[in-house]
């Protein structure tokens, strides 16, 4: 049995193009490691990944007003078809730098981050909606806060899916059940599958991933340092990596297909935005719609 497997989204256009980077960044670090792929029925696959090793397996969407809980679907297949002990869920929008080991060693069940900000939606609700939340889904609340990774706020734990790593064997079934259930009967439901996380987090032990595994780029750039996973979210912020992942960049691709202007300027004002964002974040002012 292989130590760890990895589980991620493809499709058409974007997100076949950002699959691809993430299947190559894989391969640098992790040549032989089981990869499943899961594709909505919905979605053309418009990239070949016949020579990489990528088992694809075609879904229906789990909720299909929610797309996104694909990625509740792509954790529960890796784990019912890949023999490994772990299984890492990864977003499409994210890349290895380097070999991923938050597994080594570890004894938890769960390994996620805390949200970036302690001011997005459900990292701000109050103590009577998350208990309200527990209650309904027989959940026992959990007594241990964490701290969120930017603006360094205690809040309930509350998790950024673009890295979820479990060797419980089922969570990805359960993720995706209690999206579906709650979506359509909460505030703020473009964030279900983060809020079902949450809620399921409180079952097992969970050992918080550090930013190393999951760096957000956008509210980082100006301080970017080797890490092994870089979470994006848009490619113009991948502008502020290049000097340190030129080559792995390279390597993967990025560097000959990479959509935006390399030119210093543009990298100057990423790096300001990204300064005046993390300011923002340290004195509460900046919520989820401004983060990007």
């Amino acid at each position: 049995m292989e130590s760890i497997g990895f589980a991620l989204v493809g499709g058409g256009d974007q997100i076949g193009r950002r699959a691809t980077y993430l299947v190559r960044s894989i391969r640098q670090f992790h040549p032989d490691a089981p990869i499943l792929m899961t594709v909505p029925h919905s979605e053309d696959l418009n990239c070949d990944f016949s020579k990489t090793g990528v088992k694809i397996t075609h879904k229906s969407i789990p909720d299909p007003e929610y797309p996104i809980s694909i990625k509740t679907e792509a954790l529960h297949q890796a784990e019912q078809r890949l023999d490994t002990a772990w299984t890492c869920f990864l977003d499409t929008d994210t890349l290895l730098t380097s070999k991923f080991n938050a597994h080594e060693n570890s004894s938890a069940q769960i390994r996620i981050k805390p949200v970036d900000i302690a001011n997005q939606y459900w990292a701000m609700a109050s103590d009577t909606t998350w208990h309200t939340l527990y209650d309904k889904f027989n959940i026992s609340p959990p007594s241990e806060f964490v701290k969120s990774t930017v603006d360094r706020k205690k809040m309930r734990p509350y998790w950024n899916a673009g890295v979820v790593l479990t060797r419980v064997g089922n969570l990805g079934q359960q993720w995706r059940d209690l999206t579906v259930k709650i979506r359509p009967n909460i505030k703020s439901p473009h964030h279900a599958d983060q809020v079902a996380l949450a809620l399921l987090s409180a079952n097992y032990d969970v050992d918080p991933l550090s930013e190393n595994y999951n760096y957000p780029v956008h509210l980082r750039a100006w301080t970017i340092r080797p890490k092994t996973v870089l979470h994006y979210h848009k490619e113009r912020w991948l502008l502020s990596c290049f000097k340190n992942y030129g080559e792995l960049f390279d390597k993967i691709g990025i560097s000959a297909e990479f959509p935006f202007s390399r030119f210093d300027v543009r990298m100057a004002e990423l790096m300001i935005r990204s300064i005046g964002k993390s300011i923002m974040s340290q004195l509460g002012w900046l919520t989820w719609d401004s983060a990007w």
